[in-house]
């Protein structure tokens, strides 16, 4: 979900003061600005994603918050959410571990950041992404239809190809 797919009536308790191809810009208005990212539209199960990265500008030492819900439990609460503490003053990647989340299973439905805790911060907001789980590797490769078991990881050299041992 990058910022070009954040609308004005996106941003909760803040107003937008910025916009390009690649972020959005905005001051909250009160303590609790918000980015809603309502209805995600697709069904995307918990169980596929392992993180969630965050590209955000905040104030260094700011307090920021990431919510979510599923059609399963469709209610905002603290304890379906993460709180994390900027590192910059400038964009930054926070990265979510979803495995540590009460709450994250079922279908997700609704993801909400919280980028500031104070009125008048301003903030910048990039991009959310969902990093899935990566599946496991085969241990069976099928050559002309035949089946055989590889005992060792493939290796890739400077060229770019890539050595089966089996």
């Amino acid at each position: 979900i990058n910022a070009s797919d954040i609308t004005k009536e996106a941003l909760w308790n803040a107003v937008e003061t910025a916009r390009d191809e690649t972020s959005l810009s905005a001051k909250g208005t009160n303590n609790d600005p918000i980015i809603f990212i309502g209805k995600l539209g697709a069904d995307i199960k918990a169980s596929k994603v392992q993180k969630l990265k965050i590209t955000l500008k905040v104030p260094e030492d700011t307090e920021a918050q990431l919510l979510f819900t599923t059609k399963e439990d469709t209610k905002w609460s603290e304890s379906k959410g993460k709180k994390f503490v900027s590192t910059s003053d400038d964009y930054a990647e926070y990265i979510i571990d979803t495995g540590a989340l009460a709450g994250w299973s079922g279908n997700l439905n609704q993801i909400r950041i919280d980028p500031v805790n104070k009125k008048d911060v301003e903030f910048s907001f990039k991009s959310l992404e969902f990093l899935s789980r990566p599946g496991e590797p085969s241990k069976t490769i099928t050559i002309d239809g035949k089946a055989f078991d590889v005992d060792f990881a493939p290796t890739v050299n400077e060229a770019g190809d890539i050595f089966l041992a089996f």
